[in-house]
């Protein structure tokens, strides 16, 4: 079972290893342990989504069953990913800039890694993100925002995209992949 949250939350330290830290202080501790959450974080609403198979207390937040995707059902997709761009067949720092590559580029990663057929996509890159971890080198990401409507075509692989999201940085505040059911 997968949960979600959305909270208020302001942090005072915006780099994204301190709210990394502290998002994973608030969770419960099994799921901090295992890595087994995601989560948003918007430092202009303050608003912070949580997903998890572990939620915390009833103190912290108002969990939510997540329910599961539907075969056949169609639903809006959207989040912001971070994607290495080797691993995308097609797709250079070069391709990225050219109108609509990267929506055909994803378009074909979603439909073989998450069973997502798009009727529509947008998507478009934003400057990349250098996270620094104490005692460590960097950590690079370029982030990747998308929004459109799918259909579901593999349950198994759409679902496991919904309860662990997609790409790189999911402990950073990427990965996470919206669906919002709209009608047929």
């Amino acid at each position: 079972m997968v949960y979600e949250a959305l909270v208020r939350a302001r942090f005072t330290d915006r780099s994204a290893y301190a709210i990394h830290q502290k998002v994973a202080s608030l969770l419960a501790r099994e799921a901090a342990d295992t890595r087994d959450y995601l989560y948003e974080y918007s430092p202009d609403t303050a608003e912070l989504y949580l997903r998890s198979s572990a939620p915390a207390g009833r103190d912290f937040a108002d969990w939510r069953n997540l329910e599961a995707l539907k075969a056949g059902g169609r639903y809006r997709v959207f989040g912001r990913i971070a994607l290495s761009f080797e691993r995308i067949e097609g797709l250079t720092a070069t391709t990225i800039r050219v109108p609509g590559e990267l929506a055909k580029a994803l378009k074909r990663v979603f439909a073989r890694n998450a069973g997502l057929e798009f009727e529509t996509l947008d998507a478009y890159s934003t400057r990349p993100v250098w996270i620094e971890k104490p005692s460590r080198k960097p950590i690079h990401f370029t982030p990747i925002h998308f929004e459109g409507v799918a259909r579901v075509r593999d349950v198994a692989a759409a679902n496991r995209v919904l309860e662990q999201g997609y790409g790189r940085g999911k402990g950073f505040g990427f990965g996470v992949i919206h669906f919002q059911q709209v009608a047929l």
